[in-house]
């Protein structure tokens, strides 16, 4: 008797089973009936199969529908709700990139058994916070709404009510959201862990980290915060990640007594409003010794108005950008001589106001592979142990400053080097012969100097080689031969200085294979972001149009041009990335020297040169025409000393101007404009060569 009780019990618990799981499916094929679907992504929801085996659904051992994954679909509001409501055993819903065709806002659950809730990048969804959509699902505990057109203030959501209680997860990033933040956010919401609010119009003061928080990542960017304050080691001791980056938030960053916030690695405050040393916002001058930020590896607090002397750093930071800030002077010893040693891989201090020796001060920060400390006032001389304190050394950016000495032979050394920027000052002497050990090296750019003696043959070994600038200054003898062995070589400036001899027939890249103008090499994304410019110079002497761009607002790069060619006409256009297969050199400028002789005619032979400039030397003859340029004369007289040329700026009026260029090094092939992507990536073999003449 008593196993046929129990027999009877289990076939009545099959039997409740299969009609829960029918009624999952009759819920199912409500809803595909009731969506439009573009992508075909229902197409298995039928009848004949068990709906446990439709794409997008996964249940539990007991068979009834756990979890749902429904994107691209054109969804109404309220038929999702009415899903959610005959789904009892439904624990997470991802209808991602879908169009809503109504609002979620006014539209109420009466029955939610969700834990987690993805309803992100719905182009159309509008309007408030959907408080009443959300008030029965109190087992919530991951929320994304971003990424939508959500609007209004979320004051009135009720976060201390405790329907939030569980929340551990919630993304309003990306929206249109406004106000001040309720406190309850942070002090109901004791479980929350991650809370990304980024890009919208959030303003006021933040409020303060409760004491009883469980909050690991915290992004606030972009909105118009005015005030952000950690006042105690408990409202921190959890945090790992904090972005309050592009607000307009002054003051004190840690309030005293400061807290250590011992698990915090990430900290970006850039683009703000923070004015004073570092001490002044962050309570300390250092993060040494003292148990402050132990733990910290990226410090981003570029694009503020710290003064003074650079924050000193510990052993455990590994990413430091005080961009564009108006610090004067840093420490003597930055990194401490110690083992182990400090892990500072990448220093980014452009646009500042730094009138020291920075290389002398940055010899025990071994770990260097990112240095920039362009436009900036840094004296000294380039250190012969250069190479030998930063052995892993990729990028080094140095341009406009006053380094003086001479380009040391030492810097052969360093094995690693990609890029080498030094235009902009003092050097003087001879290019070191050592340079072309440097087989990694991508671009050299020794421009605007005072380097005397010849072109050092040897270049020609640099088979890595793609841009190499030594415009602007006193060099003498012919162009060397050898450099039509660089293989790579797209981009050679010469012009501007005393250089004789002829033209060279061939130089730089001779070799078929598709190669990437704009950004190459790929620099790690541990070190920075990037974006390109083209900055064009005409009716100029020996100028460069080719800028490794880093820290920078743009009405500031606008105002450095400015200073660098004061009788220059000059424009700025932004340059999209693009592929494409070269067998030349496209650029060769040779103005401004002193070669003789003609124009040779296998310059034909270069087929993707696009821009020739022999202007302002004493050749003479006919053109040829094989080169494609004819029927002018060249003159044989070069202007001496021509007056002063009148000034007129040109920016581009493409409607599209980016507040910053920040990240890391960007790289810009000089003088392309538009049509030359064009004419390049349709790889026509009749090119338009330019040929600058002074008549």
């Amino acid at each position: 008797m008593a196993g046929f009780l129990v027999h009877a019990f289990l076939l009545q618990l099959i039997g409740i089973a299969i009609l829960a799981a029918a009624s999952d499916t009759r819920a199912l094929l409500s809803l595909k009936n009731g969506v439009g679907d573009p992508s075909r992504s229902l197409e298995s929801w039928n009848a004949s199969t068990p709906s446990c085996q439709w794409q997008g659904v996964l249940c539990s051992v007991h068979g009834r529908v756990a979890s749902l994954s429904l994107q691209f679909l054109e969804l109404p509001a309220s038929l999702l709700a009415s899903t959610i409501e005959e789904l009892p055993r439904l624990r997470q819903l991802n209808v991602s990139a879908s169009n809503f065709t109504e609002p979620l806002a006014g539209i109420t659950l009466h029955s939610c058994s969700l834990e987690s809730l993805n309803i992100s990048r719905n182009s159309e969804l509008r309007g408030s916070f959907p408080i009443e959509f959300l008030t029965r699902c109190s087992g919530l505990r991951r929320l994304d709404l971003s990424q939508n057109q959500i609007s209004g203030s979320i004051s009135g959501a009720s976060f201390g009510d405790g329907r939030y209680e569980s929340l551990q997860w919630l993304d309003l990033s990306g929206n249109d959201l406004a106000g001040a933040i309720p406190p309850e956010l942070l002090t109901a919401c004791t479980n929350l862990r991650e809370l990304y609010l980024s890009y919208n119009s959030f303003s006021g003061a933040f409020p303060s980290l409760g004491f009883s928080n469980s909050i690991r990542k915290l992004k606030l960017a972009g909105n118009s915060f005015t005030a952000f304050e950690i006042r105690s080691g408990a409202a921190c001791r959890k945090l790992v990640e904090l972005d309050v980056s592009a607000n307009n938030i002054s003051g004190k960053l840690f309030v005293q007594p400061t807290p250590s916030c011992p698990k915090l690695k990430h900290l970006n405050i850039s683009l703000n409003s923070f004015s004073g040393t570092p001490g002044d916002i962050l309570g300390r001058q250092s993060l040494e010794n003292d148990g402050f930020l132990p733990s910290l590896e990226v410090l981003d607090a570029s694009y503020n108005g710290f003064a003074g002397e650079v924050l000193g750093i510990h052993q455990n930071l590994a990413f430091l950008n005080f961009s564009s800030n108006r610090f004067t002077t840093i420490r003597d010893s930055f990194c401490l001589e110690q083992s182990p040693p400090f892990k500072l891989t990448s220093l980014l201090l452009p646009n500042n106001k730094l009138g020291v020796r920075v290389l002398d001060s940055l010899a025990n920060c071994t770990s260097l592979e990112m240095l920039d400390f362009s436009f900036n006032n840094a004296t000294g001389e380039i250190p012969d142990r250069l190479c030998e304190n930063h052995p892993q050394l990729q990028h080094l950016l140095a341009w406009v400053n006053k380094l003086q000495g001479i380009v040391p032979p030492a810097l052969g050394n360093c094995t690693n080097l990609t890029i080498a920027l030094l235009s902009y000052n003092n050097l003087h002497g001879a290019i070191p012969p050592d340079i072309s050990r440097l087989q990694n090296l991508w671009w050299l750019s020794l421009s605007s100097n005072r380097l005397t003696g010849k072109i050092p043959p040897s270049l020609g070994e640099l088979q890595t080689i793609v841009v190499l600038q030594l415009g602007n200054n006193s060099l003498e003898g012919g162009v060397p031969l050898e450099l039509s062995k660089c293989k790579n070589l797209v981009m050679l400036d010469l012009s501007a200085n005393q250089l004789t001899g002829t033209v060279p027939s061939r130089v730089g890249r001779d070799y078929t294979g598709e190669m990437v103008l704009g950004l190459a090499p790929v620099v790690a994304s541990s070190l920075g972001n990037c974006k390109i410019l083209e900055v064009q110079f005409s009716k100029c002497r020996g100028r460069d149009g080719l800028f490794a761009l880093q820290g920078l607002r743009l009405e500031d790069l606008e105002q450095r041009v400015s200073e660098l060619a004061t009788e220059c006409v000059w424009s700025m256009q932004y340059l999209p990335l693009f592929k494409v297969e070269l067998t030349s050199l496209i650029v060769l400028t040779l103005s401004y020297n002193n070669l003789t002789g003609g124009i040779p005619g296998e310059l034909s032979s270069m087929q993707n040169l696009y821009k020739l400039d022999l202007a302002h030397n004493f050749l003479a003859g006919p053109i040829p025409e094989s080169v494609g340029l004819y029927g002018f004369p060249l003159s044989n007289i070069r202007p001496q000393d021509s007056p002063a040329l009148s000034v007129e700026e040109h920016h581009s009026d493409d409607g599209y101007r980016e507040e910053l260029l920040a990240g890391v090094p960007c790289f810009i092939i000089s003088f392309l404009v538009a049509t030359t992507a064009t004419i390049l990536l349709t790889r026509a073999r009749q090119v338009q060569k330019v040929l600058g003449l002074r008549r």
